[in-house]
């Protein structure tokens, strides 16, 4: 017949062992990414046209890497056009970026229409427990061009 005092042991040494045996099935879970809230990397260092003539056009890239352990979804990308210029995805097709993959997303921007600065923003969609976005500004200085100015591009 058991004490008091290992009955009670026996009790707390039970619960210690179902507490342990439960963070390690929750630890498990969190480490494989079964909760799915994972972020993407974006490198926006090539995100600057240095000198770009004006009414030209130039592809850049948008390089996309996914640091987690689970794919996540790309399922769009939003271009801008104003006074600043324009850019927009050069080819875009909604897809996954696979775990630990990096894939390059090609953009089109289109230089202003007179020689000053270009900004456009760029916002791309992606899922990660639910639908987030991130926003990119591009930045660049629209020249004149070699020719010179056109009065077609001058005029607003």
């Amino acid at each position: 017949m058991l004490t008091q005092f290992e009955k009670y042991r026996t009790s707390w040494l039970s619960v210690w062992t179902i507490t342990g045996v439960l963070l390690i099935a929750i630890s498990a879970l969190l480490s494989e990414g079964w909760y799915r809230n994972g972020d993407l990397d974006f490198d926006a260092t090539g995100l600057t046209v240095s000198d770009l003539p004006v009414g030209d056009k130039s592809e850049i890239a948008l390089v996309v890497s996914n640091p987690n352990r689970f794919p996540i979804r790309i399922v769009g990308m939003s271009g801008s056009c104003g006074p600043k210029g324009c850019v927009e995805a050069a080819e875009f097709k909604p897809g996954e970026v696979k775990a630990g993959e990096k894939k390059k997303m090609m953009l089109q921007i289109k230089s202003p229409r007179q020689v000053g600065p270009i900004e456009a923003t760029l916002t791309v969609y992606y899922v990660s427990s639910g639908l987030r976005q991130r926003e990119f500004v591009l930045t660049g200085n629209a020249t004149v061009p070699e020719d010179g100015l056109k009065s077609e591009l001058t005029t607003q």
